[in-house]
């Protein structure tokens, strides 16, 4: 069943088992939270999706969190800020199947996504923006951290890819649809994969 929230926090003995349903998170964060907390207790995603609509500036996860399907797919008002995943000892951000993050807004505002974490990327990624809104995926130039894309990622018009000095790995297709892929700074880039260019601009 559709499950919504502002925000989700599993303590220690806790247990959220998300099954096949959509668990929708409008809320927001305080730097030392997040909306989707995970702080000792378990989060089984089964084959869920999780969509996170805040227009707000956020903390979307703490923990490792390990997703099936994942959408970031807010209406902003303003320039917003995500983190995706929070620096803890060994903290990572995994979506094992499809991921898209797409913003929406009527003005020219800008949705930043940033690395909080590793970020594993296993299955089919499109990053996008509608209506007047544009799209920064970061992998966080202070910390810079490791990005691995084993599926396709796909880099659509309005979206820009910032590679900062990060190791990226793209083990599927990358490709770049009229959207922007900058990593001049990275420590590598090893692509086992293809790289296809409809429009666009890649810098390494």
């Amino acid at each position: 069943y559709p499950f919504n929230s502002g925000q989700i926090d599993i303590e220690t003995g806790g247990t959220l088992t998300a099954n096949a349903s959509t668990v929708t998170l409008t809320g927001d964060s305080d730097p030392s939270a997040a909306v989707l907390l995970v702080n000792g207790g378990t989060l089984n995603v089964d084959s869920s999706l999780f969509v996170f609509n805040t227009d707000a500036e956020a903390n979307l996860v703490f923990g490792n969190v390990l997703f099936y399907d994942l959408q970031i797919t807010p209406t902003i008002t303003d320039d917003r800020l995500y983190y995706l995943g929070t620096d803890t000892t060994d903290s990572f951000v995994q979506v094992a199947n499809n991921m898209t993050i797409n913003p929406t807004s009527t003005g020219s505002n800008t949705l930043t996504v940033k690395l909080g974490a590793e970020g594993y990327f296993d299955g089919n990624s499109v990053i996008d923006a509608s209506g007047s809104a544009s799209l920064t995926f970061d992998t966080n130039s202070v910390s810079s951290y490791v990005f691995s894309a084993s599926g396709t990622w796909d880099i659509n018009s309005g979206a820009t890819f910032l590679g900062n000095g990060s190791d990226l790995t793209f083990a599927g297709t990358l490709t770049l649809s009229g959207g922007t892929f900058s990593a001049p700074n990275a420590s590598q880039i090893s692509a086992s994969s293809n790289l296809t260019i409809s429009s666009g601009s890649f810098t390494s």
